[in-house]
This record gives C-alpha cells, sequence and structure tokens, in this order.
C-alpha cells in the first residue's frame, strides 16, 4: 500500500503576504539607488530627465539647444507619494 501525501499549499493571504515583502525589497532598492544618485533630477524647463549618467548627458545637451539653464531638483528621499499643492 502507498500513501501519498499532498504537498502543502500557501493559503491566499500567504500569497498577498509574499507579493508585499516583494514590493517593499523593491522599493527598498529603488530608495537606495535614489539615494546613491545623488538625490537630484535634471530638468530644462519643466522636462525631466533620468538620474542616470545618460539622463544627465541628455539634460545638458538639451539646455545648451534650447539655451535654457539646467536646474537639479530634489528628488524622493523615502520613497511615498508627493501631495500636490492647490494653486
Amino acid at each position: 500500500m502507498v500513501t501519498v501525501v499532498q504537498f502543502p499549499q500557501l493559503s491566499e493571504i500567504d500569497k498577498q503576504f509574499l507579493i508585499l515583502e516583494q514590493q517593499q525589497l523593491q522599493i527598498q532598492q529603488q530608495s537606495r539607488l535614489i539615494r546613491e544618485r545623488g538625490n537630484n533630477m535634471p530638468n530644462v524647463s519643466g522636462k525631466k530627465f533620468g538620474y542616470d549618467k545618460k539622463g544627465m548627458a541628455a539634460a545638458s545637451k538639451e539646455a545648451k539647444k534650447t539655451g535654457k539653464p539646467m536646474k537639479k531638483k530634489a528628488g524622493y528621499s523615502k520613497g511615498g507619494m508627493a501631495v500636490k499643492k492647490k494653486k
């Protein structure tokens, strides 16, 4: 006689918990990357560019092309949502 034991399955709550843990790790990694890259987003006349070297180079090129100065705006340091101010 052979007895087969079913392998335990994760419940829906356990699956959701694992997904939330993965999302939390991603947020922490992104936050660390932003801190490491100086926390400044290049911006030329309201046009935003990436934090990396390519973004900085593209912003510099755009500034030369348009004659507008390149500004660096502070990015997010702890994640979360930014609240828009009403005018």
